[in-house]
């Protein structure tokens, strides 16, 4: 009989646990079997026969290698009844040099998963004994957390009492863990600890594992390589920017490798570690913020409000990209006028743009990495009517861009959004505004074709909807692009109005390098059909 063949009657038998547990101790080094009714077996039996149970698991482990996917049941089972037998067991995995940090301790939520207060000890412990295991342990608890939030939507109080031994540790190294908590938009204690975790990993003397310790006497340094820049952060932006815990923009600006050196690794055949390609993309993307920045001196903008906004935790990213728009705005449109903040209709819009025959009202805005994306490290952007790029627009219409378009019928609307991983790329975007490809069998042919079908945004122009985005004229995203000696934006632009100059469309493509990607595209409302155009 082959080992699949004793555990499953092992399983279906009505021997006792410890009967069941002491048979599968030679199954797991017959060969392959079947971890199904491996794990059942423990699962059924840990409660009973914790010390058993650990046992075997340690064999698997031990034989096998089992991701966590395949035993989380059985070690929540084993783990219950004893926790100083779970504690045991968990300490001696993570003692085996042959097994990697990263992979055991993906075990820990779920060993300590009915003895919470416990892991909370232990973390304090391991963050001043082994800061990779704290770290390693804080990431795994998070995505398990998560995973177990979407599936079952109760935590009973796991992920409060994560935030608080979080905070409590940040506390103990001067680190007010308030910034991390006021910086989350959603109502998430999932979300807080990760952005705790994210401060504590910035501590270039402790949690360094990925490197992103953040030494700010070389953010200093490279400061002076980015005048524009650091010009409207103001006097005192270093210590501002470090009071806030952790900031993308301290983290660009710790860059190892001097500015000057970039052009050495402009040859595209190299292998570059990930220091290295981090330390690149961080001047790629400083050099053209630096740029971006320019000409905020030379039309004499409120550089004071916008540092304030880039220093800030919360308002950081979407200010970055309002900087970026601005930027490719005045560069195309020289003979207008690029206006930040001018008051319309009760409302205060990102920026006008002040032509001879036209005058465009601009909301710029910027999506957040989903929390999936954060805390389960999967790309997650969904599509059609639960897409992020839906959820935006009609945010933003509903609220400044109907009040300007009822105040000024006139003017041109746009919003402009900034490509996110995870969250908003180009193909959504189009999807959205142009519609989605769908395989059509037409009538007499025998393959079918690969066709665009209608627009997500047909059902925000129906009157029932609520969203009513026609009063949305103009639809841009962008992402940063270029190579390392010539960064720049590269983008696409819809049209939502067919009666908008087509020299107008042109330009506008041309402020975000979108190429051929101009399309025209004429929504209708109630039950008209859509007229397609590009």
């Amino acid at each position: 009989m082959d080992s699949d063949a004793d555990i499953y009657e092992v399983f279906r038998s009505d021997e006792s646990c410890k009967e069941k547990l002491q048979q599968l101790r030679n199954i797991v080094d017959s060969g392959t079997i079947d971890r199904h009714f491996y794990t059942k077996i423990i699962e059924g039996c840990g409660e009973e026969e914790p010390q058993l149970a650990f046992e075997r698991l340690d064999d698997l482990i031990r034989n096998q290698e089992r991701l966590v996917r395949d035993l989380d049941s059985a070690l929540r089972a084993a783990g219950k009844p004893d926790r100083d037998l779970a504690q045991q067991y968990m300490n001696k995995w993570l003692d085996e040099e042959e097994y990697s940090t990263g992979y055991v301790s993906s075990y820990i939520p779920h060993v300590y998963w009915n003895h919470t207060d416990l892991l909370q000890k232990e973390l304090q412990k391991w963050y001043s004994d082994s800061p990779l295991v704290f770290e390693k342990a804080v990431e795994r608890t998070l995505e398990t957390y998560y995973r177990v939030c979407r599936k079952d939507g109760d935590l009973n109080g796991r992920d409060s009492e994560l935030l608080s031994t979080l905070k409590d540790i940040a506390e103990s190294e001067d680190i007010d863990p308030e910034q991390a908590v006021k910086s989350v938009s959603k109502d998430s204690d999932l979300l807080r600890a990760d952005n705790i975790l994210k401060d504590l990993q910035n501590l270039p003397s402790n949690l360094d594992s990925y490197g992103l310790g953040i030494d700010y006497d070389q953010v200093r340094s490279n400061a002076d390589d980015y005048p524009f820049l650091i010009g409207i952060l103001g006097e005192d932006w270093i210590d501002d920017l470090q009071s806030q815990g952790t900031h993308s923009l301290a983290r660009f600006l710790s860059h190892d490798i001097p500015r000057e050196d970039v052009y050495r690794f402009s040859r595209s055949d190299q292998n570059l570690d990930i220091k290295t390609r981090n330390d690149l993309e961080s001047i790629h993307f400083l050099s053209y913020l630096d740029h971006c920045c320019e000409s905020l001196y030379d039309n004499h903008d409120p550089t004071e409000s916008l540092g304030d906004d880039l220093i800030n935790r919360q308002q950081y990213e979407d200010t970055v990209t309002e900087i970026q728009t601005t930027n490719a705005l005045r560069r195309e449109f020289v003979d207008g006028d690029v206006v930040i903040e001018e008051s319309v209709a009760g409302r205060k819009p990102d920026l006008k743009v002040d032509l001879d025959d036209d005058t465009i009202w601009v909301e710029v805005t910027h999506t957040r990495r989903t929390t999936e994306a954060r805390l389960n490290s999967v790309f997650s952007a969904t599509g059609g009517i639960a897409s992020n790029v839906r959820t935006k627009v009609t945010e933003k219409t509903r609220g400044q861009i109907t009040d300007i378009k009822e105040e000024e019928p006139d003017d041109l609307t746009m919003l402009v959004l900034k490509n996110e991983f995870s969250a908003i790329d180009n193909h959504h975007v189009r999807e959205y505004a142009e519609g989605g490809h769908i395989m059509v069998l037409e009538e007499g042919k025998d393959n079918p074709a690969l066709v665009r079908g209608k627009p997500v945004a047909v059902q925000d122009t129906e009157q029932f909807s609520g969203n009513n985005i026609e009063h949305l004229d103009l639809l841009a995203n962008f992402e940063l692009s270029g190579g390392l000696n010539s960064p720049y934006i590269e983008g696409q632009v819809f049209c939502f109005n067919p009666g908008i100059d087509g020299n107008l469309l042109k330009r506008l493509g041309e402020a975000f390098n979108a190429g051929d990607r101009v399309f025209t595209s004429e929504l209708t409302t109630g039950d008209e059909e859509l007229d397609d155009g590009e």
